[in-house]
């Protein structure tokens, strides 16, 4: 059966496609593991079967447009499906998020915890030397501080939260709990440590519903 031309521009159009998914998904187990300093472009190459070193740089312009497609279409989009999407449609936005950090603290894991946080990571190892990645990072906490934030805010005015707290201030002091939950489990690479600061933290915002 012959192709028509149509046909073989989509075809590798969707090979291109899958080229780009694997060597962003073998970034990602990489920097993962190792940290996007520590994380060579010849690793994440010989990770993915059939894929040159030239078919990479057809993709990405060099190692840190990886790293930012990684964190980007990976760990942000993932931080933002778990974390910021529900808190948007809630019924009542602390009742959601303490729903989200307890499922949060029953997948981890010792092996999980001890891995830490991806973004958390990224924030602590790329912040301080790539103008790029810090703005991605800062840009994902301040979207979380503010869609909270605003829900706070938007419960209060139904008198479903107590009136004498400033919402951006809780939301600020929220999000250091939930990454600072994970950076105190990982050198100790105890999952109990995390969870037991997720319930406190579930605790605090339970005494703040009216």
């Amino acid at each position: 059966m012959a192709y028509s031309d149509n046909q073989k521009v989509h075809a590798k159009t969707l090979a291109a496609e899958k080229t780009r998914s694997a060597l962003v998904g073998a970034a990602k187990t990489h920097i993962r593991l190792n940290g996007f300093q520590s994380t060579r472009v010849d690793d994440v190459v010989a990770d993915v079967d059939g894929v040159t070193k030239g078919a990479f740089y057809h993709h990405f312009k060099n190692k840190k447009a990886l790293g930012y497609a990684v964190f980007d279409e990976e760990y942000a989009a993932w931080f933002r499906h778990f974390f910021i999407e529900p808190l948007k449609s809630s019924a009542l936005v602390l009742d959601t998020l303490t729903s989200k950090i307890m499922e949060a603290a029953e997948f981890n894991t010792d092996q999980t915890v001890a891995l830490g946080c991806p973004v958390n990571n990224l924030a602590n190892e790329m912040s301080p030397l790539d103008e790029a990645f810090q703005s991605r990072i800062s840009s994902l906490y301040h979207e979380f501080k503010s869609t909270l934030s605003d829900s706070i805010e938007r419960d209060q005015a139904r008198g479903l939260i107590k009136q004498n707290i400033d919402a951006m201030s809780t939301a600020t002091f929220i999000l250091a709990c939930i990454q600072g939950g994970m950076t105190i489990a990982k050198p100790q690479q105890q999952v109990s440590e995390l969870r037991t600061v997720f319930t406190g933290l579930a605790d605090y915002m339970k005494s703040l519903i009216s």
